[in-house]
């Protein structure tokens, strides 16, 4: 138990001097989730077509369902290469509220996929992107 609260307290030292390196590593894997969840969505653009026409959303479900995997395929290369940071995550945050409010809201929170507070902590995580 003692080498167990010595590793926590070395990796916690750790972290608090390197706190830049913490983030960056937060951001990289952040991208490259976003990233994967893109491949996924193109790959299936009819489920996430179908989740899009089950909200109350007034625009057509397939340019949304389009721009979700366009977002989340360009702003997670762009976030875990570093590049644009800023402009990739704000591209997400509109594809993270419609997933909140749109899609996961009526699922309730610590629902049975816990898809809502995920949702929610990818969106907190990309504020602190921003």
């Amino acid at each position: 138990m003692e080498t167990l609260l010595s590793q926590w307290a070395k990796l916690t030292r750790f972290v608090e001097r390197n706190s830049d390196l913490t983030f960056e590593f937060i951001r990289i894997y952040l991208g490259l989730g976003l990233f994967a969840k893109g491949v996924y969505f193109a790959g299936h653009l009819g489920s996430v077509l179908t989740l899009v026409e089950h909200g109350t959303l007034p625009v057509s479900g397939v340019i949304v369902a389009h721009y979700v995997a366009m977002a989340h395929l360009a702003g997670g290369l762009l976030l875990a290469s570093g590049l644009l940071t800023r402009v990739a995550a704000l591209a997400q945050v509109p594809v993270l509220l419609g997933a909140i409010f749109v899609v996961h809201l009526r699922d309730g929170l610590f629902g049975a996929s816990e898809n809502l507070e995920f949702a929610v902590l990818v969106l907190f995580l990309l504020a602190l992107t921003v």
